[in-house]
């Protein structure tokens, strides 16, 4: 039971016409940015990482410490060939006790799994 004499709730004052044409464009905006990235996943899905991608870094490293080999920085990493299949690499890295090693290594793709293959390593002094 209510008592008549108990004040209402007034009504919620309606937006002005710039809140609502703001609260559309924001909403634009957002789905806008959330279609780009969505279509960039798409796009690059199956793709292979750079030769200088983080990826491609980091299954070297990974390589290395399996092989106890201590590099201080890349210090040149390019693109040797690149087929749909295939991506090989060349990479010059410092050594953390001083000279340089060189090293051709593979991106590829098995069983819908990207892996990083050395080829060829040289000691610099």
């Amino acid at each position: 039971m209510s008592d008549i004499n108990t004040p209402t709730a007034a009504p919620p004052a309606a937006p002005s016409p710039w809140a609502k044409k703001l609260q559309v464009a924001a909403g634009v905006a957002i789905l806008a940015v959330i279609a780009i990235i969505v279509a960039a996943r798409v796009i690059t899905f199956g793709d292979l990482p750079g030769c200088d991608s983080r990826n491609a870094k980091d299954a070297l490293s990974d390589i290395f410490k399996r092989g106890k080999l201590d590099f201080a920085r890349y210090i040149e990493v390019k693109t040797l060939k690149k087929t749909d299949t295939e991506i090989t690499c060349f990479a010059s890295l410092a050594k953390s006790a001083g000279g340089s090693a060189e090293f051709d290594y593979r991106i590829y793709t098995e069983d819908k799994t990207t892996k990083v293959q050395i080829t060829r390593g040289e000691d610099k002094p």
